[in-house]
This record gives C-alpha cells, sequence and structure tokens, in this order.
C-alpha cells in the first residue's frame, strides 16, 4: 500500500502545488517565469521547480487523507489511521536508508549529520517540461549605430486635404 500512497504524492502536489509529509518537510510545487541569460546568449522559458523544505510538520495533508478515503472507501477516522502509518513508514524508510524515493517527484536524503536535502526526480516529465517550450538562443547583438532610425526613415502617414482645411475665425478664437 506504502508504493500506492506514494503515487497520490504526486498527483497532490500537481494539482495543489504542496504536500505535507508529516515529520519530514513540505514539498512545493513553484512556478519559474522565462529568463534571459545575456551571458549564455538564451531565454529558458516558463517552467514548474519542486522546492523542499525540511521541517517537522505535526499535521497531515488533509487532501491526502480525503484522497485515501474517497478511493478506499474509509470513514474519515481510518482514512486518517492508514495516512498517518503510511507518514511513520516514509519516516522509518529515511531513517533507516538516509533516502526517501517519491516516484515523479525526487528523493529526500538525510545526511548521517541530519541535514536533509532534495533532489528532483531529472527522468519526470510532469515536472521537467518548460511546458514544451525549447531553450532559444538570443540573436547577435546589434550595433548602436544600426539600432538609431532617423526621422527620414519612418513612414509618415499620409493626412487628408479635408482635415487640413482651415477653420473659421468664430471657431478658432474664443469669444469674450
Amino acid at each position: 500500500m506504502n508504493e500506492a500512497f506514494k503515487v497520490y504524492l504526486s498527483r497532490i502536489l500537481s494539482e495543489n502545488q504542496v504536500v505535507l509529509l508529516q515529520g519530514i518537510g513540505v514539498l512545493k510545487l513553484s512556478h519559474i517565469g522565462a529568463a534571459i541569460d545575456e551571458y549564455a546568449g538564451t531565454i529558458s522559458p516558463p517552467r514548474d521547480q519542486i522546492y523542499f523544505e525540511p521541517s517537522e510538520v505535526v499535521h497531515l495533508d488533509p487532501v491526502l487523507v480525503r484522497i485515501v478515503q474517497i478511493i478506499h472507501g474509509l470513514s474519515r477516522e481510518e482514512s486518517m489511521r492508514r495516512t498517518e502509518a503510511f507518514m511513520g513508514s516514509l519516516r522509518m524508510e529515511l531513517d533507516r536508508n538516509l533516502r526517501l524515493m517519491l516516484p515523479k517527484i525526487g528523493s529526500i536524503t538525510r545526511s548521517p549529520h541530519g541535514d536533509t536535502f532534495f533532489t528532483p526526480d531529472a527522468t519526470s516529465q510532469e515536472y521537467n517540461t518548460s511546458f514544451g517550450l525549447p531553450r532559444l538562443k538570443l540573436p547577435a547583438k546589434v550595433a548602436a549605430e544600426q539600432q538609431e532610425v532617423t526621422m527620414a526613415q519612418i513612414p509618415q502617414p499620409a493626412v487628408p486635404a479635408a482635415s487640413m482645411a482651415p477653420t473659421s475665425s468664430s471657431q478658432a478664437q474664443p469669444t469674450r
């Protein structure tokens, strides 16, 4: 059942942008806008990125509890109990192996000193796609003298002759 519950985490993250991992931390999905790297001469497309904040979260993720309740046809209390057991097994896996693999999300590792790190799953197409847009190469810089445009080079709009007709003096001069 643990592997099935792990799959739920990916779905919750993609739909709600946050997943609480009781006693471990919080996974967050953040949207990164397009960026220009002038040094490399590229434009990176917008993308989603997963962040992990280690913390001693004491609450169960309410969305996970509800999904377990609905999918498995359980009462709320039983769903909370199973979700609590699942979170306990995740903590135990991390403590025992110093690594916790979450499908389509990434891995959480713990150093022997107790520091916790997150590595996103580089093979997951769900969060690393940049919405299908490629990185673009910027065009070569144009010299300043090539950028200048004189007024003679700008086409002037044609003005109809009727709009240039003089106005009567009564319209042009305000009355006192």
